[in-house]
């Protein structure tokens, strides 16, 4: 890309950043959706184990649906992670993420074999922390934390790095973890990693870039 060229993509993509970042912090406490469109099931807002009802209640009525869609969908429990993940692993469905789909949501994302990012205008992001108390106040116990580090790694199949592991454990800050994102630039889809310690105000931009560690390289997505 010429110099010209490079600058204009990375100006589009600050702005995309920029107001990306500040709907990052403000997470919004929207309860869990779960429904059906377009012949695949749609996950939104902050899962609850609970709302694994409702996945498993559609695809009863709607057997030929193979696709679970994470839109917008931020956060929850880990044990509605889990609830999510033990659902898509056993009947073998796809997943697919759009908008932001970030912590309990990513784990869900994550059992979805093949998985990838929604193919739409605009910007989504996948992110992973450490697991945190319920009031934000500190880390979950270690046998917590190991347990959610080991299930990441194998269902990346050992890709993720050490430096993107660790980064990733030691996330347990709100507003702090490792971001993969995919954005337009023009026609061009673009991918780009970086690391937020809570401390950048929700600013994606003021992140720290993490280079070579793309979602593909690192197990996040298949395709």
């Amino acid at each position: 890309m010429a110099a010209s060229g490079r600058g204009a993509a990375e100006g589009v993509m600050v702005r995309h950043l920029v107001a990306f970042g500040l709907a990052f912090v403000c997470i919004s406490a929207q309860a869990g959706i779960v429904r059906e469109a377009a012949g695949r099931v749609i996950v939104s807002g902050q899962i609850a184990p609970e709302d694994a009802s409702r996945l498993l209640d559609l695809l009863a009525r709607n057997p030929g649906i193979d696709t679970v869609l994470f839109h917008e969908c931020r956060g929850g429990t880990l044990g509605a992670a889990n609830a999510f993940a033990t659902i898509i692993r056993d009947r073998k469905l796809k997943t697919l993420a759009a908008g932001q789909c970030t912590s309990a949501c990513a784990l869900a994302f994550l059992a979805g074999v093949p998985r990838r990012f929604e193919a739409v205008p605009g910007f989504s992001m996948i992110g992973l922390h450490a697991p945190r108390l319920p009031d934000s106040s500190g880390p979950s116990s270690d046998a917590v934390s190991q347990k959610m580090l080991q299930w990441v790694e194998r269902a990346t199949g050992g890709k993720l790095s050490k430096e993107v592991m660790d980064l990733i454990a030691s996330s347990w800050a709100p507003a702090s973890g490792v971001m993969f994102m995919s954005y337009n630039v023009g026609s061009v889809r673009m991918s780009r990693t970086v690391y937020c310690d809570g401390t950048q105000d929700g600013t994606l931009e003021k992140c720290r870039t993490l280079r070579g560690a793309d979602a593909l390289s690192q197990g996040i997505v298949t395709e």
